[in-house]
């Protein structure tokens, strides 16, 4: 019997409860949490241009993860955490560069 390399095998994060999910990195939601992304793992908001309803990124470990699967798909380039990096939370609850 031939196995797959273990690359080429999906992963996935848990979802203890709906809504509650618990990254590989054990980050949850009242921890460090998760942000909605691009398919690349760049930050957006929800309703930005940017966001194709799908993506999530883990803001501990940057694991880029399909929400309707739960596969994780992948992490960002060096450029693109940079990028993630520059942004800052505001009382006001948008993200600014």
């Amino acid at each position: 019997m031939l196995l797959a390399p273990p690359e080429s095998i999906p992963d996935y994060i848990i979802e203890d409860s709906e809504d509650w999910w618990i990254c590989k990195c054990k980050n949850e939601p009242h921890f460090d949490g998760f942000s909605p992304c691009s398919e690349i793992g760049a930050r957006c908001e929800p309703d930005e241009q940017g966001w194709d309803g799908t993506h999530y990124l883990c803001e501990r470990c940057f694991r880029i993860i399909d929400q309707h699967t739960l596969q994780i798909i992948g992490v960002p380039s060096e450029e693109v955490i940079q990028q993630n990096e520059s942004y800052r939370w505001h009382d006001e609850g948008i993200f600014d560069q």
